[in-house]
């Protein structure tokens, strides 16, 4: 008894100790038991919380982002921001998270406008509440999006440029080391890297607009971008899942995936975890994208951090210098000027 009620406070206040109880249950009993165990043990919670009249549902407390205001508006405060987004509620109804599909601002602006980024967790699987996307939506109306090469240039690492570091909101990091595949890249009009036929690209173009499709479709213009970079795949293609999209291997590490919304003013940027590349992909078009490109490089590694609050994801970015220079290519928010 005492070790169950030692493991039970530990989970409630230790913020590392329930992954690491997960992904120890799932070495040993694997996925499907420890997703019959958490069940069980949410249940639980939630018949004590009932027990002793406590008004919430059970959390799962190193899944849930900092406290915020909610962006739904429910605070009863007259004065809403300038930009909103619709929180689409949880895709699962599973006692993971009473936060699961509500947008949550992490980037205030000065312009009296409100915030320029909100933040959602969601579980894609009732059965396993280690598998989550956590997912950042951008204001390109009042952001602009920039590119990191890498070691793409010889001699070279990837940093963002001292001079717009007041302006940085966010890095979208897809791992620690530089892609393989031989997918291309282009900065400022110069090729750095020979493209493929048919992979996804994501591009800029001089006017500033952000792009994602394929390289051959009609709508995909790289070739008279700022900037453009290849991707492994496209996961959505104008709201549908692709072909190609993997649903059986579940991913680990972190992946990375960039995204935007159908009119193109929102820029939406993913780390999805323990999870498949169809569950995730399933996420994202719960959360409102209509294009979307899996940015990560292969070592599950991938993040997106922001400048003053760590790294989006508990576990990842700990004690290091997010400014520092990387090997691997990345895109950063900035606030406009």
């Amino acid at each position: 008894m005492l070790g169950v009620t030692a493991v039970w406070v530990g989970v409630h206040r230790v913020p590392w100790l329930g992954p690491r109880l997960h992904e120890a249950g799932v070495a040993v009993f694997g996925r499907a038991a420890m997703g019959w165990i958490e069940r069980i043990a949410y249940a639980a919670d939630a018949g004590w919380n009932k027990l002793w009249g406590l008004d919430e549902r059970p959390e799962a407390y190193w899944n849930l982002p900092e406290p915020a205001a909610s962006a739904s508006g429910s605070t009863g405060v007259a004065s809403m921001p300038a930009w909103t987004l619709h929180s689409p509620g949880p895709m699962v109804f599973a006692p993971f998270s009473k936060d699961d599909g509500l947008w949550l601002p992490i980037a205030e602006s000065s312009d009296g406008r409100g915030a320029l980024a909100y933040r959602m967790v969601l579980h894609p699987n009732g059965d396993q509440a280690g598998a989550l996307v956590k997912i950042v939506a951008f204001d390109r109306s009042r952001t602009e999006t920039r590119l990191a090469p890498g070691r793409a240039i010889p001699g070279q690492r990837g940093q963002v440029p001292e001079a717009e570091r007041a302006r940085l909101v966010a890095m979208v990091i897809p791992g620690e080391r530089p892609a393989r595949g031989g997918y291309g890249l282009s900065m400022d009009g110069a090729v750095l890297q020979r493209p493929k036929a048919t992979a996804c690209v994501v591009w800029r173009d001089a006017s500033g607009m952000l792009g994602i499709g394929y390289w051959q479709s009609g709508d995909a213009s790289p070739a008279s971008g700022q900037w453009w970079m290849q991707a492994p795949r496209c996961v959505l293609d104008q709201g549908e899942l692709q072909p190609g999209v993997d649903d059986g291997a579940v991913w680990g590490g972190r992946r990375t995936i960039l995204a935007l919304s159908r009119d193109g003013q929102v820029l939406f940027a993913a780390v999805a975890m323990n999870t498949t590349e169809v569950m995730a992909g399933r996420a994202l078009r719960h959360a409102g994208v209509w294009e979307a490109a899996l940015i990560a490089t292969g070592d599950e590694r991938g993040n997106v951090l922001l400048p003053g609050a760590g790294a989006l994801l508990e576990d990842g970015g700990e004690g290091e210098d997010p400014l520092r220079a990387r090997d691997a290519t990345f895109v950063y928010v900035l606030r406009k000027e």
